[in-house]
């Protein structure tokens, strides 16, 4: 768990696991990953495992999905060379899994205060 803190403390907290686990799958194109993640009692380390052993597939196999996957996620270019340097002595597969889990957290975050804006101003012009 200790190594999950560090990704709980830069968690959004209008990022639930639900609705994040549906946009990685949205992202993905495909049902990869499980709702029950989400109910699971260490729900952030179950999702993390899972997109990790994904990544782990995809960078042995077929890197050009997984660059497509971080391209409609919106992973920073610059973050995702950075991990990928030969010289990065750490686990690979679980940086880039933590950069797509945060990333997303954030559409979602961001995708909710907007949303709750909407109905406060009582305006709805913006669709999503």
């Amino acid at each position: 768990m200790v190594e999950e803190d560090h990704l709980l403390k830069q968690w959004p907290n209008a990022a639930p696991f639900e609705k994040v686990i549906a946009q990685l799958n949205k992202d993905f194109g495909e049902e990869v990953f499980e709702a029950s993640l989400a109910r699971e009692e260490n729900a952030l380390s179950a999702l993390l495992i899972a997109v990790k052993n994904v990544v782990d597939v995809l960078l042995e196999k077929n890197m050009n999905k997984l660059l497509r996957w971080c391209y409609r996620i919106d992973i920073p270019q610059e973050r995702f060379d950075v991990i990928l340097k030969p010289e990065n002595t750490g686990d690979v597969s679980r940086e880039i899994a933590e950069l797509i889990l945060l990333r997303e957290a954030q559409k979602i975050a961001l995708r909710e205060t907007w949303s709750q804006k909407r109905t406060i101003d009582g305006s709805s012009s913006y669709s999503s």
